[in-house]
């Protein structure tokens, strides 16, 4: 669902397990993954540290809280 609302197919991405939290932060800062999902409160934290973002809208249809 998310996928094709921001215009990507499954054939465009590969899932990879990247840990929890703060990892997952890393390996993307480092390059080694393009995009992961988590909490807005997270990414917050994050952009507190001065990093840059892109956040994907939240489709109408996924429970936000």
């Amino acid at each position: 669902m998310v996928l094709k609302e921001s215009g990507l197919t499954p054939a465009d991405v590969q899932l990879v397990p990247v840990g929890e939290n703060r990892g997952r932060f890393d390996r993307f800062m480092e390059g080694q993954i393009d995009a992961y999902e988590t909490f807005a409160g997270s990414s917050a934290r994050y952009e507190a540290e001065g990093k840059k973002l892109k956040r994907l809208p939240y489709s109408e249809r996924v429970a936000t809280f």
